[in-house]
């Protein structure tokens, strides 16, 4: 992923990050915290528990919003019948 900013007719290279497999997994995303500039994985969905960095957060991703890191409570033992009829 490559963040440019354009300025007439030159173009700069803000930011750039290459995704590694794992942050690609479902209900998983990749971001900055607001206090830091490193790389974060918001995996509080999908928890990752590999040995390669960034490592997950436990935090929910956070779309059009600000990535606010509070650890949301996931119930594992929901099976995927079940939450369907949550939300019929």
């Amino acid at each position: 992923m490559l963040l440019w900013h354009a300025v007439g007719v030159d173009s700069v290279l803000v930011d750039g990050y290459t995704f590694r497999s794992h942050e690609a997994a479902a209900d998983r995303a990749v971001g900055r915290a607001d206090d830091a500039g490193d790389w974060t994985l918001y995996d509080g969905l999908n928890p990752y528990t590999g040995t390669i960095p960034p490592f997950g957060t436990g935090c929910a991703p956070s779309p059009m919003a600000t990535n606010a890191c509070t650890p949301t409570g996931v119930e594992r033992a929901l099976t995927w019948g079940r939450l369907k009829t949550r939300y019929r």
